[in-house]
């Protein structure tokens, strides 16, 4: 039977270098899915869902394909905790998929769309409005870098 996710819970991430991570499910959007905070908690072993109290964000969260990771075991349900006071992440959006400078960015905040067309400096930080495969996003979190943080 399909494990159903529900709002608040927390997963453990295997990592490709043998450690593991943990999120929690903090949103769900109609088109993009499960938007999940990756939390700053990576241990060299499985914890207890305890063991993330005080836990802080690695980033923003990211929407990610939660349902193929849950129902494959590859990622485990460990617990769940009320999504208190969330305010949905401000992210930017383009049609560009190489490194460079593009001036059709989009910015979206959980509800709308809104064209900007360059992107200013100060906004090249947020994240971009993607569904990240469980395999990308284990590697982001393992190593720190990820496939659009040079597309401005």
């Amino acid at each position: 039977m399909a494990q159903r996710i529900k709002l608040g819970d927390f997963f453990e991430i295997p990592l490709p270098d043998g450690r593991f991570a943990y999120c929690q499910h903090v949103n769900r959007n109609d088109q993009l899915g499960f938007l999940v905070q990756v939390l700053d908690r990576i241990s060299g072993y499985s914890l207890k869902f305890e063991n993330l109290e005080g836990a802080k964000p690695l980033f923003p969260p990211v929407f990610v394909g939660l349902r193929a990771s849950v129902t494959s075991g590859r990622w485990k349900r460990i617990g769940n905790k009320p999504v208190i006071d969330f305010k949905f992440p401000l992210s930017r959006a383009t049609s560009a998929t190489k490194p460079g400078t593009y001036r059709n960015w989009w910015l979206f905040d959980g509800q709308t769309q809104r064209f900007i067309g360059a992107l200013p400096a100060e906004l090249r930080s947020l994240e971009v409005e993607v569904v990240w495969g469980d395999e990308l996003l284990e590697h982001r979190i393992a190593t720190g870098h990820h496939l659009f943080e040079n597309v401005f």
